[in-house]
């Protein structure tokens, strides 16, 4: 297998001191990010089941937790506004250490991050009624979306 990686690898990329020239000519060691772009054309019930599916999938537990268990409990609630406040604080950010850390408190929110569903967020991270959150909430108890678009 290591013959592999040597024969196809360059030596900057196999011994990790490979640098990414960014767009703006800078580069890193890290890989450029994404940028967000608000999914414009999206329906309702799409835009809730994408949201749902990525509060699940964080790729790191702590935010898979507290996202999944919020979006289980207010989805259906959030208006259209909400949900794009939403999606912005789970999808622009590049670090999810950032959005935990928001939160629970531990970092200064940034003014952009700063408003209603952060709030709501930082109220179910408090967890004041001490519900237990040792695992996400089974699918079909996240109704988000289903009923009212159906039929469509």
């Amino acid at each position: 297998a290591m013959n592999v990686l040597l024969r196809f690898f360059p030596r900057k990329i196999r011994f990790g001191v490979f640098a990414a020239t960014r767009k703006n000519g800078t580069s890193s060691l890290e890989p450029e990010l994404p940028t967000y772009v608000a999914r414009a054309s999206e329906t309702l019930t799409k835009k809730k089941a994408r949201l749902l599916y990525q509060s699940r999938k964080r790729g790191m537990l702590e935010n898979g937790l507290l996202l999944s268990t919020f979006f289980a409990k207010f989805g259906d609630l959030l208006t259209e506004n909400d949900l794009l406040l939403y999606d912005m604080l789970i999808n622009e950010p590049g670090n999810d250490w950032d959005i935990y850390a928001w939160a629970v408190g531990s970092k200064p929110v940034p003014s952009r991050y700063d408003n209603r569903m952060m709030r709501m967020l930082q109220n179910h991270a408090r967890n004041e009624k001490r519900e237990e959150r040792i695992r996400q909430p089974e699918l079909r108890t996240c109704t988000v979306g289903v009923n009212s678009e159906r039929n469509n």
